[in-house]
């Protein structure tokens, strides 16, 4: 199996590499546009789910393991 490779075929590779990277940014930009936007000026935004839960405990209370026992029986 004899497959030749010349210096055209990689230039095509490349440029269809190069294209494929431009339309995915062109997307990600298309779709986060603001998220990058206030990256790029160090603004930081908190969304609403995150700040009315901050004063809550995420985690649960422990449990001792006492407890844990007189529950399976």
């Amino acid at each position: 199996m004899n497959i030749e490779f010349d210096f055209s075929d990689m230039k095509r590779i490349v440029f269809e590499a190069i294209l494929l990277v431009c339309f995915g940014i062109s997307v990600g930009l298309m779709f986060n546009y603001q998220l990058v936007k206030n990256a790029f000026e160090g603004e930081i935004v908190v969304s609403p789910d995150a700040a009315s839960s901050a004063g809550q405990e995420l985690l649960p209370a422990p449990v001792v393991l006492e407890d844990v026992q007189e529950m399976m029986h």
